[in-house]
């Protein structure tokens, strides 16, 4: 998995972390969490776990994130499929109903105006 280091400088902001206190909760150091965020350096897959940990943060809101502004449909399709990729076929069913009615209640919502839908979460 890839995180860009503007990707973990706007969560540790948003969460309210320092670098330092970024660095000594994911046991790295301070110095190595700004060349990430300052694009000097490419934090590993093991960093990546750390960091994600320490700012209690999921790969799926990385993957919102690093792609919110260019979502193409194989990066719609890769999140769903790795969401989905541990469901029982009968999980599957009963999460294929749920995301239909809430697919109209969210279209519906939308044509009646309410701003809250297209808000970032």
């Amino acid at each position: 998995m890839y995180m860009s280091g503007e990707t973990i400088k706007h969560f540790r902001k948003k969460l309210g972390f320092t670098q330092e206190e970024l660095a000594e909760s994911s046991d790295l150091t301070a110095d190595y969490i700004s060349k990430i965020e300052n694009s000097r350096r490419v934090a590993g897959k093991v960093a990546i776990m750390r960091i994600i940990n320490a700012l209690g943060i999921s790969e799926i809101d990385i993957l919102f994130h690093e792609h919110r502004n260019n979502v193409n449909t194989d990066i719609k399709f890769q999140i769903m499929t790795w969401l989905l990729s541990d469901c029982t076929d009968q999980e599957l069913h009963i999460i294929s109903d749920v995301v239909s009615v809430l697919k109209e209640s969210l279209r519906n919502e939308r044509k009646k105006g309410y701003g809250f839908i297209n808000q970032e979460i």
